[in-house]
């Protein structure tokens, strides 16, 4: 089932080292996170 010639895409085999993305994420995260508090005490007091 599984064939030893098996294509992956060219991104997996350039960037196999994926931690920097993941971080990116996480502070993409936090940064919306804060915006969204500072945007409701803007608006609700």
């Amino acid at each position: 089932m599984i064939d030893k010639k098996q294509e992956v895409a060219k991104p997996v085999i350039e960037e196999p080292d994926d931690k920097p993305a993941g971080f990116n994420i996480l502070r993409v995260i936090v940064v919306a996170v804060i915006i969204l508090t500072i945007l409701y005490f803007i608006i609700f007091y």
